[in-house]
């Protein structure tokens, strides 16, 4: 754990066997303690110099000499322990980022450079804003910075944008760092990658407002869009026409042709349909050969002159 090591001993004295204590892998990391009645300031800034940690003159007191052993070893504890876990911080999947009270960065681990394609020595001193990727700051970032201005801790989704431009959805849970009297000295921010999980949110939600048959709109999603576009209407004194189809007949399709062919046809309509309209306008399947199209800022005149164009 320690080496109590005199300078003056037969062969070989002090100086040369940390030397040596200190060359070899194995045992350059126990502390070494001189205790030696060479007390001149040379002899112990020399045994500095070779990687001792102190410097005990004869005669010593036993008391003393305990009091210091026992102070290097916790030292070699703590020591142990921050190894430990800045090895865990180093490689932990999460990005991690430590700032100062006044958001310039100290540290980033190697997830965070994966994560937002900046290396270490770029953000260095630099305050998180440069990963920002609102303009103006949104409603989420605005409670982030609040947070941390009040030395408060804060969790939350946001989007960043990475060193080639694109942006990154993250889970995002920042600290503060106290010390013994309260005092914020640092923050410390754990990043999550989210981009999947938010991926797979953005198809269920097309899945719940799509008719899976033809892609358009389902009847739950007219029904949204349409009490939206009334409610638009009404405020703006704005035209709005709704147009209802169906195909004639299309029982007879099914019974003669088959239901795939039923299904041909009911997604000719609504490809011909979306090919016609406006970026505007919507379609939607209500169900089976029934469809809607919402038609904003559209009389009943231009609504007409659609339905002839959508029937040729």
């Amino acid at each position: 754990d320690i080496v109590l090591l005199d300078v003056a001993m037969p062969e070989i004295d002090g100086y040369e066997t940390c030397r040596r204590l200190k060359a070899d892998p194995v045992t350059c990391a126990i502390p070494v303690i001189f205790i030696t009645a060479a007390d001149a300031e040379h002899d112990e800034a020399q045994g500095l110099a070779l990687g001792a940690i102190d410097h005990i003159t004869k005669p010593f007191a036993p008391a003393v000499v305990r009091a210091r052993v026992q102070n290097q070893l916790a030292l070699v504890k703590a020591n142990a322990e921050l190894r430990k876990f800045h090895a865990a911080v180093d490689h932990s999947s999460a990005g991690i980022v430590i700032t100062n009270r006044d958001a310039l960065v100290e540290y980033v681990n190697d997830a965070f450079a994966a994560m937002s394609g900046y290396r270490s020595d770029e953000v260095l001193g630099q305050t998180p804003a440069l990963l920002k990727a609102f303009d103006p700051p949104g409603e989420t970032y605005e409670s982030l910075v609040a947070a941390i201005e009040s030395g408060q801790s804060w969790r939350g989704e946001l989007q960043t944008r990475r060193k080639d431009g694109s942006l990154s959805w993250e889970d995002i849970s920042v600290s503060p760092i106290l010390d013994p009297a309260g005092a914020v000295t640092h923050f410390v921010a754990i990043k999550s990658d989210i981009n999947r999980r938010k991926e797979l949110e953005q198809t269920l939600r097309e899945l719940a407002v799509t008719d899976p048959l033809t892609g358009v709109a389902n009847r739950r999603r007219l029904m949204e869009l349409g009490a939206q576009e009334v409610q638009r209407a009404q405020r703006t004194h704005e035209p709005l026409s709704v147009l209802m189809l169906d195909i004639d007949h299309f029982k007879r399709v099914n019974d003669t042709r088959g239901h795939p062919a039923g299904d041909a046809v009911i997604c000719a309509l609504a490809r011909v349909a979306g090919e016609r309209l406006r970026e505007l306008d919507t379609v939607a399947r209500m169900g089976g050969e029934e469809f809607a199209v919402i038609l904003p800022m559209t009389d009943s005149r231009g609504a007409l002159e659609i339905a002839e164009r959508l029937r040729e």
